[in-house]
């Protein structure tokens, strides 16, 4: 399963001297423009008031994600914005499917998530985005959208780390820029009435 993953990371490389050699200038101003759109609309994510809101907000966010990381041929980290989009997904159904509102999901989806980290894993600074997608996993499962901020304020902790430690420079921005967003929500929904939490 390993050599699965990193025959697919080569194969991804090629992808992107393909595309590159194809588009030329236009290439990285294209992947740096979806890189910036997804920033604007992860800004927004933590601005919505209801856990809803908040949930489909994110999947549109991570759909950015994907096609940054896909047009850079970051196939892996694609699939780490799958797997959050897939516990998204259940968790919007568990208004309509009981199946869904089952607490195993959120069990699942963590170990899933933290068994394709492990087969990933490179070096010690890979521990950061490990934990930050275990937070962030079981932050959208919260009730309450106070929690949902408060998990995903550290998972993006971990984020930023790992975005410092590797010179990711856009994500670090998006980092940041999530991080200010939670902290405004915070402030701005901090009064909220119980009563309109789900």
């Amino acid at each position: 399963m390993r050599d699965l993953l990193f025959s697919v990371s080569d194969l991804s490389k090629f992808v992107v001297s393909s595309l590159e050699g194809s588009l030329g200038i236009g290439y990285p101003i294209l992947y740096n423009a979806i890189g910036a759109i997804s920033i604007i609309i992860q800004f927004l994510i933590f601005q919505m008031r209801k856990k809803k809101q908040i949930v489909l907000v994110s999947i549109m966010s991570s759909v950015g994600w994907i096609s940054y990381f896909a047009l850079q041929g970051d196939f892996i980290s694609c699939t780490s914005s799958i797997i959050g989009i897939m516990s998204k997904v259940i968790i919007l159904l568990g208004d309509k499917r009981k199946f869904a509102r089952s607490k195993f999901w959120n069990v699942f989806f963590v170990v899933f998530a933290a068994g394709f980290s492990a087969l990933t894993f490179k070096r010690i600074e890979d521990i950061f985005p490990t934990i930050g997608s275990l937070l962030s996993i079981s932050a959208f499962f919260m009730s309450k959208e106070k929690n949902i901020r408060i998990i995903s304020l550290f998972s993006y902790c971990f984020f930023l780390l790992n975005s410092v430690s590797k010179f990711y420079i856009v994500a670090m921005i998006a980092d940041i820029t999530a991080l200010i967003s939670i902290i405004i929500s915070l402030v701005r929904y901090g009064k909220q009435n119980p009563t309109e939490v789900k």
